[in-house]
């Protein structure tokens, strides 16, 4: 894992998402690059995760627009998928915010009843095998609250927030941006639940308590 970051490395000076066909082009040449540069490590991953950690409880909250495309059917079956016990729970936005519907949420299915809180916006992609991955990292590394890295398509930010070629499996930023996939087991719960209240989930810091 990689050290502490900048001080202001959770600003990523961008905002919005990638938008142009040079802008569109370079992103996607730069996530297909860094696919074919990770390939064997995340091979690697993949078998690793298929044995460790344990069995774990995960629970998955996810806020949808129906009125709008949106990926949350296909998540549910991605993560379906998982050798781990997960329980995904959605709902309508209606005319709450994101903050506001996640602690009505968790009010019914409190996030101490698993191992995980996995936090899920309704467009995202996940990928193949996803889940299993990502519990393996998070609890290789004993982190107390995690944010998978940001493609450069995804959003204009996934310069800051993503990978690259050379980053290491894991690294510990300042801040996570409350959006994307934030997943934090129980030890989390007197630190960042209940959700800060609020429409708006961008620009919320969510601070991670370690145990």
């Amino acid at each position: 894992m990689s050290g502490e970051s900048a001080p202001d490395d959770f600003l990523s000076g961008a905002s919005g998402y990638v938008a142009g066909i040079r802008r569109s082009a370079l992103a996607r040449l730069t996530d297909a690059t860094i696919d074919l540069s990770q390939s064997r490590q995340r091979a690697a991953l993949r078998r690793a995760a298929e044995r460790w950690p344990p069995r774990r409880r995960v629970l998955v909250l996810t806020i949808f627009r129906p009125d709008v495309p949106n990926l949350e059917a296909e998540a549910r079956r991605e993560l379906g998928g998982s050798r781990h016990e997960v329980r995904f729970e959605a709902v309508e936005v209606g005319g709450a915010g994101k903050f506001e519907n996640l602690n009505r949420m968790l009010d019914r299915s409190p996030v101490t009843d698993g191992d995980w809180l996995l936090v899920l916006d309704d467009d995202v992609r996940l990928p193949s095998g996803f889940l299993d991955n990502f519990l393996f990292l998070a609890e290789r590394f004993d982190l107390a609250i995690a944010q998978p890295a940001h493609r450069s398509y995804s959003h204009a930010p996934g310069r800051s927030l993503g990978a690259g070629p050379e980053a290491s499996c894991a690294r510990r930023p300042r801040g996570d941006r409350a959006g994307g996939g934030v997943s934090g087991p129980h030890i989390l719960h007197a630190a960042a639940v209940p959700a800060p209240q609020g429409r708006l989930g961008a620009g919320q810091p969510l601070v991670g308590a370690g145990g």
